[in-house]
């Protein structure tokens, strides 16, 4: 391994007889390469369970159906790399750097990755569900169907990130950082939220079922057609909002602010529903049910 990873590195610095590491169909198992340079490689069906390759560098490589199970990936760089169907499960990539990369098919259920930076990747039908992520940076990353399913997202960065077709069911993101995201048909089911800033974000026909939404900031936010059926709403802001057909059913309002009768009279309630003033609905027009009571 030491005699590819030496003609890599004349590879990359263009010395003549240098040659670009492509490891294929090996196993590396419990394998120690700390620190090492696979920038721009080719690796493929490789297993590579339990190794410590804290601090490796993967920008801009080629990695197909490589298993990095349990591996140690502490501040390791991905980025501008390519995977397709890799398994980080159960590793631990905390401040790893996924910048500008793109996963697809991807499992990353229960790794660790605290802080890891996925801004600008693209993820395709990955699984994250049971990841520990908190405070991760996914700014302006796109995702299509994937599973963040019990997830820990506490204060992670979504800003700007567009998300279709991923579900978040109960996934804990208290704190987290949602504002000018574009989510299309996501599912926060039970999902714990309070605290959360989706300002500015569309949440068009989301689902928020039973979710914990005390506090949260959902100004200027698009939720037609969304579905927060028993979702807890106390001193949420609402401020701006548009609201066509979205159904709060079983909802609890109570000292939510910013609502006004247009966008309740637009949203569907019921006798179940507790409105911003404590009572229940549904909501009637200028009833004043829309203002929260004066403390």
């Amino acid at each position: 391994m030491k005699r590819i990873l030496l003609a890599h590195r004349d590879w990359l610095e263009g010395v003549e007889n240098g040659v670009r590491a492509e490891l294929k169909g090996i196993t590396l198992t419990g394998t120690s390469l700390r620190r090492a340079d696979l920038t721009r490689a080719l690796l493929h069906f490789i297993t590579w369970l339990k190794a410590d390759l804290t601090g490796i560098e993967f920008g801009g490589a080629e990695l197909e159906q490589v298993d990095f199970r349990r591996c140690l990936l502490s501040g390791a760089g991905f980025m501008e790399a390519e995977l397709a169907r890799v398994r980080f499960d159960n590793a631990s990539l905390r401040d790893a750097n996924f910048t500008e990369a793109v996963l697809k098919e991807c499992s990353l259920r229960a790794a660790e990755m605290e802080e890891v930076r996925f801004t600008e990747a693209r993820f395709e039908e990955c699984d994250l569900s049971t990841a520990s992520a908190p405070h991760a940076a996914f700014h302006q990353a796109r995702f299509f169907d994937c599973a963040f399913s019990q997830a820990n997202l506490e204060g992670a960065q979504f800003y700007h990130a567009k998300l279709n077709y991923c579900r978040f069911i109960g996934a804990t993101a208290a704190g987290a950082n949602f504002g000018s995201a574009r989510l299309q048909a996501c599912d926060f089911s039970r999902a714990a939220l309070s605290g959360a800033k989706f300002q500015s974000a569309e949440l068009n026909h989301t689902v928020f079922h039973r979710a914990d939404l005390r506090g949260c900031d959902f100004r200027g936010v698009s939720l037609n057609g969304a579905d927060m059926c028993r979702a807890d709403f106390r001193d949420a802001r609402f401020h701006d909002a548009r609201m066509n057909a979205t159904d709060l059913r079983g909802a609890n309002l109570e000292g939510a602010l910013g609502l006004t009768v247009q966008s309740l009279a637009r949203a569907r309630t019921d006798p179940s529903t507790i409105l911003p003033n404590g009572s229940r609905g549904p909501y009637l027009r200028y009833s004043g049910a829309e203002r929260p009571r004066r403390a």
